[in-house]
């Protein structure tokens, strides 16, 4: 008959060993080229469009994808809409990393993490004039995000 503390650590190893044979996720890239295409085919270009990015992106140890946008003048943007690609059972998350940068020079960052389930999740943003937006991406598993920025509409009487 075995001891207890034998068994204890035949199964604590025998639970490591299985924990780290977990599968790791993974996306068909193919297919997120395709949601990042049909996205982008379907943007708007009317009022409150300040532009759009799209990248691919991936875990933290392959480097962050920066993408940038830049304005023509000053302008003062009222969110970010932020997408990213994968399934809800696949648990992926995209840390996205937002730096504007202002006409007097000044940097507004933002720091967001969103699940990579295909949705448009909506981030405020500084109302403050700015001249570029960066937005940088990292992601659990190798994917592609978007990005939508609409500025803030002035109505004149």
């Amino acid at each position: 008959m075995r001891s207890a503390p034998a068994v204890l650590v035949v199964a604590a190893a025998s639970v490591l060993f299985l924990s780290g044979c977990a599968p790791t996720p993974s996306v068909d890239l193919a297919a997120a080229q395709e949601w990042i295409d049909s996205i982008s085919a379907s943007e708007s270009d009317g009022p409150g469009a300040a532009g759009t990015a799209a990248a691919e992106i991936g875990p933290e140890d392959t480097g962050a994808t920066v993408v940038r946008l830049d304005f023509p003048e000053a302008t003062v943007l009222s969110r970010l809409d932020l997408r990213c690609y994968g399934d809800a059972e696949d648990d992926i998350t995209a840390r996205i990393s937002v730096t504007m940068q202002t006409a007097a020079g000044d940097t507004i960052p933002l720091e967001q993490e969103i699940p990579c389930d295909r949705d448009a999740h909506e981030v405020e943003l500084d109302p403050s004039p700015v001249d570029s937006l960066a937005v940088e991406g990292t992601a659990s598993a190798q994917t592609y995000m978007h990005a939508t920025v609409i500025q803030q509409l002035v109505v004149e009487r």
